[in-house]
């Protein structure tokens, strides 16, 4: 790049030098000669700064616009054809762009001036813009433009945003026998399990499906021991780009996300960090339904406990206290202000209205809010009627 802008640079200062000794005086005698009477240095000044101008113009046009306009059309071609001369011309202008930029130094310096921690490379926010403005001309389509914008949130996740929390955790009991393993991953849909020793928060490895599906039809007794894995062990607060480096490192797909205080807070797999780039990656076992989210009409809506909150809030446009609550189940917990019980099931009064919505529980698993029905609240709703959308 250097060493382009030094030859635009050096053409354009020579095509106006040899110009202006070249062509001024003639073009000043020809100027006398058909009557133009003014002193000839002025005149000569004159036919210089317009040759200077036009060359400029000619340089601008036929030296940078049109070669660049050229070269974003046709990339490949142009490229092929350039690269030669734009190499040799490279090597015969180093040393003048060594000799500059030691000279750009020394002034610099001069002034107290330190460029050595500058970036010169485009910065994320500058990218950013430049795929937004080529979403919006057609030339990045909107899946595109928003894996782009999911890798450069990447680094910035935590673990903990993205795990599966220990509550929704599928694991094993190690003294579990190989039918009782068996009855529970067929009624599952992961290939990787971690198995845990008295409660789930002392994990003490993982087993693969794979592992399992050799001991169908064999005679060869099973030791749950032989093919158990080590697990793999990380903080809640490890950034997710490290997580992805060190899964790459390990050859592992699943790790087991510890508290504070030793506990186990969750799993998250190399599928939850992937789908946090790509999107969500649906299988032939996930729910046809997106997001727990099931839109009944135009004013209800039947949500899983489990949702996530933003998600929620994209469905039915508005704003809800994403930084208090994860999931609608914390979420409804959250507005009851209390451990929700049986009779708060389909029960009006123990309903949560929030801005022009109600939420109404109608399924506790646990005592967690397992699913909601949301309806839309009508002006006659606010003043005391009940007409709810069923």
């Amino acid at each position: 790049l250097s060493a382009i802008q030094v030859g635009v640079t050096l053409s354009g200062f020579l095509a106006s030098a040899i110009a202006a000794d070249a062509f001024s005086e003639y073009l000043v005698n020809f100027l006398i000669k058909i009557g133009l009477v003014m002193n000839a240095d002025v005149l000569k000044a004159g036919v210089v700064f317009v040759i200077t101008l036009l060359l400029s113009y000619l340089t601008i046009l036929l030296g940078e616009l049109v070669p660049k306009k050229v070269a974003m059309a046709f990339p490949e071609p142009f490229a092929r054809i350039v690269i030669h001369p734009i190499s040799i011309f490279t090597s015969i202008a180093n040393p003048i762009v060594v000799f500059l930029s030691l000279s750009t130094k020394v002034v610099l310096k001069l002034f107290n001036l330190n460029t050595e921690d500058l970036d010169e490379g485009a910065t994320e926010e500058e990218i950013k813009l430049m795929v937004s403005v080529s979403s919006e001309g057609g030339h990045i389509d909107e899946t595109e433009r928003e894996m782009i914008d999911n890798i450069f949130a990447f680094d910035d996740l935590v673990v903990e945003d993205i795990m599966t929390h220990r509550t929704e955790v599928s694991a094993i009991d190690e003294d579990w026998s190989f039918e009782e393993i068996m009855d529970f991953v067929s009624n599952e849909k992961y290939t990787r399990y971690p198995v845990f020793k008295d409660s789930i928060d002392n994990i003490i490895g993982t087993i693969h499906l794979r592992d399992l599906i050799k001991y169908l039809n064999s005679s060869e007794k099973f030791v749950l021991s032989e093919i158990l894995r080590k697990a793999f062990y990380i903080p809640n607060s490890k950034m997710s780009d490290e997580l992805l480096n060190e899964f790459k490192l390990n050859k592992t797909h699943i790790a087991i996300v510890i508290d504070e205080y030793g506990g186990t807070a969750g799993i998250i797999t190399m599928e939850d960090l992937i789908e946090e780039i790509l999107g969500e990656i649906a299988d032939e076992y996930d729910d046809d339904e997106s997001d727990g989210i099931i839109k009944i009409s135009d004013d209800m809506w039947l949500v899983d406990g489990d949702t996530e909150l933003f998600d929620l809030q994209e469905a039915l446009e508005i704003e809800l206290p994403l930084e208090k609550f994860d999931t609608v189940s914390g979420f409804v917990v959250g507005e009851l202000g209390r451990i929700p019980q049986i009779e708060d099931v389909n029960s009006l009064t123990s309903a949560i209205e929030y801005e022009n919505f109600r939420i109404m529980i109608t399924k506790i698993e646990d005592k967690i809010v397992a699913k909601t029905k949301i309806n839309r609240i009508k002006p006659t709703d606010s003043q005391g009627g009940t007409n709810e959308t069923d």
